[in-house]
């Protein structure tokens, strides 16, 4: 949280196998994917380059990540270059979220566009809220469907985005 959200705190959430919620900016670099990044709470003063608050796809393909889940609540965190390169959209590899999977994780919900950050944090309610006694598929769904009948956020824009990689199942 704040300011403990560092690149360090988060790899050492992930190689823990703990559930890991990161709620920041999410950055598309459409020029080079492997530098698409989440932006975190920079810990290190003296610039070292493996705490400098912008965990990149390169970085995350270092890593060996033991979570079960990894929620991405930030803009573009499921898309990648596509539609600068050869690729379909949908099938380009250097996403945020193919990163975490590549790099072990069961399962990521990420975004397919920019997000409202107050829409996000409901929506993560929703989420989590159901994901107790369900898999995340059908948490993931759930979701969606309540935030469909809130009159605030009941236009897809805040529901639609998200999307669920991996087995839906969790340990």
């Amino acid at each position: 949280v704040n300011r403990r959200a560092s690149e360090a705190s988060v790899r050492q959430a992930l190689v823990r196998g703990d559930v890991v919620h990161v709620a920041t900016h999410g950055i598309l670099n459409v020029r080079n994917p492997m530098f698409s990044r989440i932006e975190l709470a920079r810990e290190s003063k003296n610039g070292s380059s493996d705490d400098d608050g912008r965990l990149e796809v390169h970085e995350l393909l270092e890593l060996s990540i033991a979570s079960p889940l990894v929620f991405l609540s930030g803009c573009e965190t499921g898309v990648g270059a596509a539609g600068w390169t050869q690729f379909a959209k949908g099938e380009d590899y250097a996403t945020l979220a193919q990163a975490f999977l590549y790099a072990g994780a069961d399962n990521v919900v990420a975004t397919l566009w920019r997000i409202d950050d107050e829409g996000a944090a409901r929506f993560a309610e929703h989420f989590y809220r159901r994901l107790g006694s369900r898999n995340a598929t059908t948490a993931l769904a759930e979701a969606q469907r309540e935030m469909m009948q809130d009159p605030d956020y009941g236009a897809p824009y805040y529901w639609a985005a998200y999307r669920l990689t991996g087995s839906g199942a969790l340990p």
